[in-house]
């Protein structure tokens, strides 16, 4: 049987099995993943496929674990995602939170935002694939908080980590690149989108490092209560590379009406769960 044969016939059986593998043990997962070719096309959730690079640590587990990766936020995004309007995915990777939401709810605008082009032009070829034009708006841009060009440290062996800040897993001899960095009110305006009347929106950031930064450039949005709900990463160590903390960004919001959800601050993993104050 062919790579390809197995590819196909794995996918069959994960969408059988709850769009995931069951738990098993590092090793027999390490050797079943092994004897998949290195690009699988799946439908990662109902209704979305996607062609994954399973030597990308974040694809492959993706593919692996379904929502039980970054538990609990998949869950908790899908409550708010529930009669959203828009969705926004900042830091986007290769989209896992951009294509649950496309599954989540068939009415929510999707708008991810990606510079690396290579995760960028895979977004585009899911928004083909899966007949999306009308619903999933691909961004090849960063936020901050102001506009600019910005170089773009990118490591070779894992797409899921890249970052503006200098990191000390990243080699001299990593490639670079430039991207463009927008802010989101500025960005926002010029594409004609109005702040809603009441929180209807959603937020997903992930930026290694660099969300105070894009805070601040969305204040506009912030104040007026267009979220609903906003996760945030909070890693200590990243945001401590690019001139932050985990107590700035919490500072941040918390000015422009935001607070941790009370139900959710145990919640276990790296994210925060923002909701707007009383």
């Amino acid at each position: 049987m062919s790579p390809a044969d197995r590819g196909r016939i794995a996918d069959r059986v994960r969408r059988r099995l709850g769009y995931r593998f069951p738990r098993v043990g590092a090793r027999l997962a390490g050797h079943a993943m092994g004897l998949l070719p290195r690009q699988v096309d799946t439908e990662l959730f109902r209704g979305i496929r996607v062609t994954l690079e399973l030597d990308q640590p974040l694809q492959a587990a993706a593919f692996w674990t379904g929502e039980r990766s970054e538990r609990p936020t998949p869950k908790i995004l899908r409550g708010w995602l529930a009669g959203a309007e828009r969705f926004f995915d900042v830091g986007a990777n290769f989209g896992f939170y951009s294509y649950l939401a496309l599954s989540a709810d068939p009415s929510v605008q999707v708008h991810s935002f990606e510079p690396q082009a290579r995760l960028h032009e895979l977004h585009r070829q899911v928004r083909e694939a899966n007949d999306l034009g009308d619903r999933f708006h691909p961004e090849p841009l960063a936020l901050s908080d102001e506009p600019g060009r910005l170089t773009l440290l990118m490591p070779t062996d894992d797409l899921g980590h890249a970052t503006f800040a200098p990191h000390p897993s990243h080699g001299a001899g990593d490639p670079t690149a430039e991207a463009e960095v927008v802010t989101f009110d500025g960005w926002r305006r010029d594409r004609g989108l109005a702040l809603p009347a009441a929180p209807s929106w959603v937020l997903k950031m992930d930026i290694e490092g660099f969300e105070a930064h894009a805070i601040a450039g969305m204040s506009e949005a912030l104040e007026a209560r267009a979220f609903r709900g906003i996760v945030m990463e909070l890693n200590e160590f990243t945001l401590g590379l690019c001139g932050s903390s985990v107590a700035e960004v919490r500072a941040r919001l918390s000015l422009l009406g935001y607070e941790e959800d009370p139900a959710l601050v145990k919640a276990r993993g790296i994210n925060g769960f923002f909701v707007p104050k009383p």
